[in-house]
């Protein structure tokens, strides 16, 4: 059994029934999310950082929606990808040499994020007390090996 093409009508009326879908979806969030700029910047958090009060940092007496770690790896990721489209390097990876800095980089992020995770266990004492600072440079070295990852693979995708 064959399938009939799609009229030209069918296929104009395709995007806007998937644009009304996430507008709707969209809608659904904002309704019932915390109210307030705040309160949608702690859902997204929630959904992606742990957001332990002692691994965050505040502004006064207000937690930030994502954990130093995450705010360092989501900034640094920005901050690479920004820098990339600027340079114009579409679909060329880093040079090896950057790619192997990238890589001890990442197994500082993870060494540092086992180290901390260890921490929360009183019979486990990590190696050393992790410092939101360290967090923060870990967090943007590996957001930076990840935007330097995913520009070339965005673009040789597409």
């Amino acid at each position: 059994m064959t399938e009939t093409p799609p009229t030209p009508k069918q296929q104009r009326s395709i995007p806007w029934v998937v644009i009304m879908f996430f507008l709707v979806l969209f809608g659904v969030w904002l309704a019932l999310t915390p109210p307030g700029l705040l309160g949608k910047l702690d859902a997204i958090g929630y959904a992606v950082c742990h957001r332990i009060d002692a691994r965050s940092y505040h502004i006064g007496e207000r937690q930030v929606p994502l954990c130093v770690r995450c705010t360092g790896m989501y900034l640094g990721a920005m901050l690479s990808i920004i820098f990339q489209l600027v340079q114009g390097r579409k679909g060329k990876y880093p040079p090896l040499k950057t790619i192997l800095v990238m890589g001890l980089l990442a197994l500082a992020f993870a060494l540092d994020g086992v180290n901390s995770y260890l921490r929360l266990f009183p019979i486990m004492p990590g190696v050393y007390e992790s410092q939101n600072w360290l967090r923060l440079v870990t967090g943007m070295s590996m957001g930076l090996a990840i935007g330097a990852a995913i520009v070339p693979a965005f673009h040789q995708t597409m």
